[in-house]
């Protein structure tokens, strides 16, 4: 049975997509032009409704790994569920471009969530395929370079 993309799902394998297309045969990389310049495309034809779409899903999103963070804290072991779980955040971020409204208020409410995973945060090494490292620089995604800490 297909699964539907949510917007946020959508954009991460699109950034997948990106961080593979250099491996891509050239009829490949073609489409995948092709499917980028489409949804340019449908973005700005329906600019409103992704927008509506992006600010539901990201309400939904940062009570999802507001929730994880504060099991995190309570129960240090579900560290090993990072790497699953630090979708939402790198969903949070490519949302944020998409949002008009309330803007500040989302960054403020992000904000605290990043100071409650940085008290636990320990900086290492890239966390997903190294081929979306590219995609995803330590300057701007910071939390897929290191693990929480498992000790409280």
């Amino acid at each position: 049975m297909p699964q539907d993309l949510s917007l946020g799902g959508l954009l991460l394998a699109a950034d997948a997509l990106g961080g593979s297309s250099g491996g891509l045969a050239p009829a490949s990389r073609e489409e995948w032009a092709r499917a980028r310049q489409q949804w340019q495309d449908e973005s700005m034809r329906h600019a409103a409704a992704i927008e509506k779409k992006a600010s539901a899903e990201f309400s939904s999103r940062l009570n999802l790994w507001r929730a994880y963070l504060q099991e995190l804290k309570e129960k240090p072991r579900q560290a090993e569920a990072y790497a699953f779980e630090v979708r939402h955040r790198v969903i949070l971020d490519r949302l944020l471009p998409i949002l008009e409204g309330g803007a500040a208020t989302r960054v403020s409410r992000l904000a605290q969530a990043d100071d409650l995973l940085r008290a636990m945060f320990r900086p290492g090494t890239f966390i997903w395929a190294s081929e979306l490292k590219r995609v995803y620089p330590e300057g701007s995604f910071w939390y897929l370079y290191g693990r929480p800490s498992e000790a409280k």
